[in-house]
């Protein structure tokens, strides 16, 4: 329930309590229901269990061991325990015995609310055959759970108020990549999209749909040895937001690249030079009406500081950074600017803010609405950009520059003159 679902065999790593390498088990999504207790149940020294929750370490009918593992820092030595991933900078293999998803609890506030048919794993029969039973996690006093039970076409409910009255289910399927832009390169962080209806918005124009994330990110520009400010539960306490993205509702995947953090090391360019540093980031669902999902688990990246201190970034995506201005600030509205200097000859800045990251188109037309050049035809994440154009293959007269973006499109002019 905490995301880490899908097992498969991975490299084999030893365990704490033994030499002998043995297989990973290693999960990101389930396909079919799983009994959590199955028999024999076996603890890592071979003990019997009454129950399975929290061991992963188990003897299987052919007497071999198929230990779980975690991310995080390995032991050292024979009998000493690992370190999970949230309390380590490191990337490793640690003998967790955490068994099918349980590696904390499987439901809890601030950390996994949401069991329904959309949610991972989710509410759906042995068939996969929707079931319409949410429930939601809403309050623990004690020892005493409240809960929300709701099912599709009892209690007057449709699946379309259900959804209005439950938050989005967790992200799944956090992924770090690296994303080379031919200067620098940064984080691409990549998850599942969710798959609840009420995810998609649409504003007057039924056209133009979209699924809303929020991007957190925490880091410690101390270096390696210090962790990032983060917890299990509730952690957006801990991080803060960078992004607010609407993205394609027909794509599986949705990414959001972070121009802010050049990686440490890619293949692109090898080690960076500057002092490494952690940084960790986690997503939020957020839905039609405007309900929020808990956070996603984080994934970790590795960026690089220069000798003062600072984070390096990429001042070509977020120009303004050169300029000493606080750039964490995100813009609060769409603006194309005058572009400057105008009139111009041969090379002028277009400078555009972005509210919330989307797909921005960019082109250039003369007079007469023929269109010269496109100069942006991509995502873009929220913030400000600046794109020099460089007209010396064009002859002296007006021109008109327009962008495109979700429902907001302007255009204005300029001269070049030789």
């Amino acid at each position: 329930a905490d995301g880490l679902w899908n097992w498969d065999f991975g490299q084999s790593t030893a365990p704490d309590w033994d030499v002998a390498l043995y297989p990973n088990l290693i999960r990101q999504t389930i396909s079919v229901t799983i009994n959590n207790d199955i028999n024999p149940r076996y603890d890592a020294y071979g003990n019997y269990l009454n129950h399975a929750d929290d061991q992963s370490a188990r003897k299987i009918q052919s007497g071999t061991w198929g230990p779980w593992f975690s991310w995080g820092k390995r032991h050292t030595q024979i009998g000493e325990m690992g370190t999970d991933k949230i309390y380590t900078n490191y990337y490793d293999w640690w003998t967790s015995r955490a068994l099918y998803g349980d590696r904390w609890d499987a439901w809890n506030l601030g950390y996994n609310e949401i069991f329904s048919p959309y949610s991972n794993p989710n509410t759906k029969n042995w068939n996969n055959g929707n079931t319409g039973i949410f429930i939601q996690y809403t309050g623990l006093n004690g020892n005493d759970a409240s809960f929300k039970i709701y099912k599709t076409g009892e209690g007057g409910y449709t699946e379309e108020q259900i959804l209005q009255l439950t938050p989005p289910s967790k992200p799944q399927i956090l992924e770090i990549e690296s994303h080379w832009n031919g200067r620098t390169c940064n984080p691409k962080i990549v998850w599942r999209q969710n798959s609840e209806p009420d995810m998609i918005n649409s504003d007057q124009n039924p056209e133009i749909i979209w699924k809303r994330y929020k991007v957190y990110k925490s880091g410690n520009l101390n270096g390696m040895d210090s962790l990032p400010t983060d917890q299990q539960f509730f952690p957006e306490q801990k991080y803060q937001l960078v992004a607010t993205i609407d993205v394609n509702p027909n794509t599986t995947d949705a990414f959001w690249i972070d121009p802010n953090v050049n990686l440490y090391d890619c293949s692109q360019t090898g080690e960076v030079p500057g002092t490494p540093y952690p940084v960790r980031y986690r997503v939020q669902a957020v839905d039609k009406y405007s309900t929020s999902s808990v956070l996603s688990d984080f994934r970790s990246a590795v960026g690089v500081k220069n000798g003062s201190g600072e984070p390096i970034g990429d001042p070509e995506e977020n120009p303004i950074l050169n300029t000493g201005t606080n750039q964490t600030v995100i813009p609060d509205k769409y603006i194309l600017k005058q572009n400057y200097p105008n009139p111009f000859n041969p090379t002028t800045n277009i400078q555009y803010e972005l509210p919330v990251g989307n797909f921005v188109v960019l082109k250039i037309y003369d007079i007469n609405g023929r269109e010269i050049k496109t100069l942006v035809n991509e995502f873009k994440s929220a913030g400000r950009y600046l794109f020099s154009f460089n007209a010396s293959d064009l002859s002296s007269g007006i021109y008109i520059y327009k962008i495109i973006s979700g429902n907001f499109n302007e255009t204005k002019r300029m001269v070049l003159i030789k």
